[in-house]
């Protein structure tokens, strides 16, 4: 039987009316991430994606492997993603390049690798400050950014926790997303889990001791020029400690 015009216009009508009648919540919002290489510390990040946290609070995570924090620096600074998973050099880079660029969330706040000391380190504690408090991989973004998308991050922060608490909740799994994300051998994959596990930061404190000695490790480029301030924004840490 053939329907009339007006058939068709009121059909139109309800469907249209049916369609926005969905959750905006489905949409979600591309966010890109700059990863300075493919390592055990990018792990919350394919976990969220994995687990669909990130589609929980509305992002489409792209996470982009890069060759190095050079390339990485260079795409924050370029714009051409959100934030950056990196060291603490790689804001060096930035700033020193005339940009505004801060380290605002840590992930890894002490180097998961076997030291050779001067023999004047007698004990593990005589390097308390440098183990516990090191920029070695964070979060880092425009200062304009941190600004202009606070919501944005926020939630891919949030994320972020839940990918964290899922991994301590699940160590066969870890192992599992090491192995098939991050491209670690079986053989290694729950050594690797055990180590790098131990040096998440879960509330991302940013290594503030560790930034002071970063920059006198980079002499007269930064010396006298900037101060720890300069290079890290704690205000998301802060947001995340109270809650």
């Amino acid at each position: 039987m053939r329907r009339s015009g007006k058939s068709c216009v009121v059909a139109g009508f309800f469907f249209l009316a049916w369609v926005s009648l969905i959750p905006a919540t489905q949409a979600q919002e591309l966010m890109r991430v700059g990863l300075t290489s493919l390592s055990p510390t990018t792990l919350p990040v394919w976990v969220a994606k994995r687990q669909g946290f990130f589609k929980e609070q509305g992002l489409n995570v792209e996470p982009i492997v890069f060759t190095s924090g050079t390339i990485n620096s260079q795409a924050a600074l370029a714009g051409e993603i959100d934030v950056a998973l990196g060291s603490g050099t790689e804001v060096f880079t930035i700033r020193l390049a005339g940009e505004d660029a801060r380290f605002f969330f840590g992930i890894s706040n002490f180097m998961p690798f076997k030291l050779f000391v001067n023999p004047n380190i007698k004990t593990p504690a005589d390097l308390n400050d440098i183990i516990t408090d090191w920029p070695y991989l964070g979060y880092y973004a425009m200062a304009g950014a941190l600004k202009n998308k606070r919501d944005k991050i926020s939630r891919f922060l949030r994320a972020h926790v839940k990918g964290l608490e899922w991994l301590r909740a699940n160590p066969s799994g870890g192992v599992k997303v090491l192995v098939e994300d991050v491209k670690i051998s079986p053989d290694y994959a729950e050594a690797g889990y055990k180590e790098f596990m131990k040096s998440f930061a879960f509330d991302g404190r940013v290594p503030v001791k560790g930034f002071e000695l970063l920059m006198e490790s980079e002499g007269p480029k930064v010396k006298g020029k900037f101060k720890v301030a300069d290079f890290i924004d704690e205000s998301f840490h802060k947001q995340f400690a109270k809650n």
